[in-house]
């Protein structure tokens, strides 16, 4: 009976394969925390700026609140009790030239 035999090549590995790897390794998780912490800052960033807006937002809508309620109490406010009376004629001004006022052509 024959015996099988194996062969087998060997590979010699460079002396530097694994401090070359080691270093690749640091770098890539090196690199893998900086975008880490690059993803976390401008999560925040995104975060703080989102409510900025609704912080901006609010203070219109004060604002808007303010400006509306001023404006109704004008509108109800009766002329005639500060003071104001219906003009008794409405008259127009003509359009008059007058020298030296205007460039535009005659």
């Amino acid at each position: 009976m024959k015996t099988r035999r194996s062969q087998s090549i060997a590979i010699v590995m460079p002396d530097r394969t694994i401090p070359v790897l080691a270093v690749a390794t640091g770098c890539l998780i090196a690199l893998y925390l900086v975008l880490m912490i690059t993803t976390i800052f401008f999560a925040a960033w995104q975060t703080q700026l989102a409510r900025g807006i609704d912080d901006t937002r609010e203070d219109i809508h004060q604002l808007e609140q303010e400006y509306y309620g001023a404006i109704a109490k004008i509108d109800s406010t009766d002329p005639s009790a500060v003071g104001l009376v219906a003009p008794s004629r409405v008259e127009y001004v003509v359009a008059a030239r007058i020298e030296g006022l205007t460039y535009a052509p005659r």
